[in-house]
């Protein structure tokens, strides 16, 4: 509320219906579906050197339907657009396929009217239920165009997500006011109207999507570099599994590493009995008189298939 004083020291007072007018808002609309009327209010005192309205709103005033339900024929027609630069900066795509309004549930549609969306915002509602039913004090739904679209096509609809926002105990509401003067007296009165409705947002939201060769072979190669990361990392956890089960973790390590003893170290009595043995295995007879390096080289030879048999 808002007061106003006067010269001869008075104040007038103001309420939200004179200092608030039903306002216009970007991606929304407000319809009406009823109302309260009190008219020909006028000014009277309600405190001293304090006046205001004579009347106030009370539950005592009845609900007006401004349509029947079956007459309820107003029709909101959603017409959104969405574009993808960063795929394609010259495609733009609109929900107004061929600038017409076409109506649910058709093909491709883009205009509900006001009973077919309220029940569809309304998740207990029924094909039978009534406007009144559902929105009679009120009600706010919302609508969300969400796109979905291949870049590559020439045409893309958006998904209608429909909502109900508010409890539906409280509703929606909001009041205005008409002013005037009598005719014959001149005195200052003022028409309220208290209007219930269907108040509506909108909101649009997507992604766009398209194929690419270079990212599907990027896709790849990181791919294949994750690939041979995996296996080096699954080697060292296996190598290292005995820290974790003592009994099981030896098992990969004993298997994946073998461990040659220091031929370095061998008396030559040893080296001897394993080239011998090597020979039984292999079927032939080993050159002793083979030279130094070759006979190194042997050695070796004979500890691997050693360990091998």
């Amino acid at each position: 509320e808002g007061f106003v004083s006067n010269t001869d020291g008075s104040i007038t007072v103001w309420d939200e219906a004179d200092l608030v007018p039903v306002a216009l808002e970007n991606a929304a609309a407000f319809v009406v579906t009823n109302k309260s009327s009190w008219l020909n209010q006028h000014r009277c005192q309600s405190a001293p050197r304090v006046t205001s309205w004579c009347s106030e709103v009370n539950s005592s005033v009845v609900v007006e339907p401004v349509f029947q339900d079956d007459d309820h024929r107003v029709t909101i027609w959603f017409r959104g657009q969405a574009s993808f630069p960063t795929l394609d900066s010259g495609r733009m795509y609109h929900s107004a396929t061929n600038n017409a309004c076409v109506l649910h549930p058709a093909k491709g549609f883009n205009c509900f009217d006001v009973p077919t969306l309220a029940r569809l915002a309304d998740s207990g509602s029924s094909a039978s239920s009534r406007l009144h039913q559902i929105c009679g004090l009120g009600c706010i739904i919302l609508v969300n165009l969400h796109w979905s679209c291949d870049v590559s096509e020439t045409s893309c609809h958006p998904e209608f997500r429909i909502s109900r926002l508010d409890t539906g105990a409280q509703g929606f509401n909001t009041r205005a006011a008409r002013h005037f003067r009598d005719g014959t007296t001149s005195e200052e009165k003022r028409d309220l109207y208290k209007y219930y409705g269907m108040r509506v947002l909108v909101l649009t939201d997507g992604q766009g999507y398209k194929v690419s060769i270079v990212a599907i072979f990027t896709q790849l190669g990181s791919a294949i570099g994750l690939l041979s990361i995996a296996a080096v990392v699954a080697d060292f956890l296996l190598k290292n599994l005995h820290r974790i089960d003592a009994k099981r973790g030896d098992l990969y390590k004993r298997f994946k590493i073998e461990e040659a003893p220091n031929v370095a170290a061998m008396e030559d009595k040893e080296i001897e009995i394993l080239e011998h043995t090597l020979d039984q295995l292999e079927g032939k007879l080993v050159d002793t008189k083979a030279p130094p390096a070759s006979r190194e080289s042997d050695r070796s030879d004979v500890m691997y298939h050693h360990l091998k048999g």
